[in-house]
């Protein structure tokens, strides 16, 4: 198999919206703990699912009319070994949405999942299940990449990302979570930019997500729950 660099993969996946979905602790952007999440958000997992299993996650019209015959799209998560692995088994493969798991050394995690060696080759082979009617994978609508950390870390680095969905954790004590896993802080490289809630709300509604638009609180309130609080914020490349 041809292995593409990243240049090539962002030129073919430049027809689809490329997406981080991931929540961080607000100072040192932790996400993990012994392979696990420090806590338990159930907004913001209600809004992760609904995000990611958007049919029009980002997807044009024109593109689903370009499809002969007409197919569902459906948006695809990527990510690695360990991440697919924390995910209990009873909900693999994620419903709704081409599941996709990056791996050097396993090239087969079961029925309903599709297994690539690298990011860039699945940006490359996602891209084009609408425009090849050979291919094996399910058209996809959007793409959203959902872990572990170095696959957030190579994702950041990669030209085909453009926004990244960020919930946002403020605990009250952050070195109390003991967080072993980061995402690299993208928010002070200066290619990112955070949009206003008014846009993230708007997007959402652009992907007929009015179910998550819900969970958005007001302007300046943050979501409270099982002792955290927290906030959803929309960042887009510059």
């Amino acid at each position: 198999m041809t292995v593409l660099g990243p240049q090539t993969a962002a030129s073919a996946a430049a027809q689809l919206p490329v997406a981080l979905i991931v929540a961080a602790t607000h100072t040192s952007l932790g996400i993990g703990r012994a392979g696990t999440l420090p806590w338990r958000l159930p907004t913001d997992m209600a809004l992760f699912r609904l995000v990611t299993s958007s049919p029009a996650g980002g997807s044009s019209s024109q593109q689903q009319q370009q499809l002969q015959p007409p197919l569902l799209l459906q948006p695809a998560v990527v990510m690695g070994r360990k991440s697919w692995e924390s995910i209990p088994k009873k909900f693999r493969p994620l419903k709704n949405r081409v599941n996709v798991v990056l791996s050097r050394t396993v090239t087969d995690f079961g029925p309903g999942t599709y297994t690539f060696s690298s990011l860039s080759q699945a940006l490359s082979a996602l891209s084009q299940t609408t425009s090849s009617s050979f291919s094996s994978i399910p058209p996809v609508s959007s793409i959203y990449i959902i872990g572990g950390a170095e696959i957030y870390a190579e994702a950041l680095k990669h030209p085909a990302p453009s926004r990244v969905f960020l919930t946002t954790v403020y605990p009250d004590d952050e070195q109390a979570l003991q967080c072993d896993t980061f995402l690299p802080d993208f928010r002070r490289t200066g290619e990112w930019h955070q949009k206003p809630t008014a846009d993230l709300r708007r997007l959402l509604t652009e992907m007929q997500c009015h179910e998550a638009v819900a969970l958005i609180p007001p302007d300046g309130e943050k979501v409270k729950e099982n002792g955290f609080e927290y906030e959803f914020t929309l960042w887009e490349k510059r």
